[in-house]
């Protein structure tokens, strides 16, 4: 099958590699390692520091873009913000592979004979740091706090993810077909994780008042650390 184009949807990516193999057996890769990236414009998922965000100047322009502004100025609430953080969870190097049933196996539509899924493929998070801003003189801990909120849910969502992308299998009365449904199913999976993300990433913002109501803050501070210490995230699932 030939390479896909990458797809790419706001807040999460995600591209492809689809790989014929008609008559091999599935290989166990799995997820792969999540890479480790901290450059001048991205960095993988880890605590932030206001090192790594712009100055406002060189990144306001950005906010058109998906950041997501914090801590707003309480005398002035619709001219600027002081704070705010692009984060991302991306989908890419997989590999879609498929095998023929074995024998006294049967699909659900018993015309297929053959199964799809993804052999090896790779999710993780970014911060992106060219679209992320602070305002200088305005680096307090509460707002760093809030932002690493962002972060955290980017990686849930990532962690998600992987889980619901390790776990699909599609069926096929081809090789071909079975991969092309796996493909298919893949996209509608990330859209619907990137769904998801939107919503909660606005639902953190909107509850907590973008890091303004403390209480808030800190209900959804512990609920975040809840997520993070289970095996398979239980949010960012709708």
């Amino acid at each position: 099958m030939p390479r896909r184009a990458p797809l790419s949807l706001a807040l999460l990516a995600f591209s492809a590699l689809v790989a014929a193999a008609a008559g091999a057996q599935l290989e166990s890769g799995g997820a792969l390692p999540s890479p480790e990236i901290d450059d001048d414009r991205h960095t993988s998922y880890r605590q932030v520091t206001w090192g790594d965000f712009l100055d406002a100047g060189a990144s306001r322009s950005s906010r058109g873009r998906g950041g997501t502004p914090d801590a707003v100025d309480p005398e002035s609430p619709a001219s600027w913000v002081s704070a705010w953080l692009l984060p991302a969870a991306h989908l890419d190097q997989v590999e879609i592979v498929a095998e023929p049933l074995a024998q006294g196996e049967q699909a659900v539509d018993r015309r297929d004979r053959w199964r799809a899924r993804a052999a090896t493929f790779r999710v993780y998070s970014l911060m992106d740091k060219r679209s992320s801003g602070v305002v200088p003189g305005h680096e307090d801990l509460e707002t760093l706090e809030h932002e690493q909120g962002h972060f955290d849910l980017a990686e849930l969502c990532a962690r998600r993810l992987r889980h619901e992308v390790g776990q699909l299998e599609t069926y096929g009365r081809t090789a071909e077909q079975a991969q092309e449904r796996l493909y298919e199913a893949l996209t509608r999976k990330h859209e619907t994780l990137g769904r998801h993300f939107r919503l909660l990433q606005q639902r953190y913002d909107g509850e907590t008042d973008h890091a303004q109501k403390r209480r808030a803050q800190k209900r959804w501070r512990k609920s975040i650390d809840r997520w993070l210490a289970q095996e398979i995230p239980q949010t960012c699932n709708g």
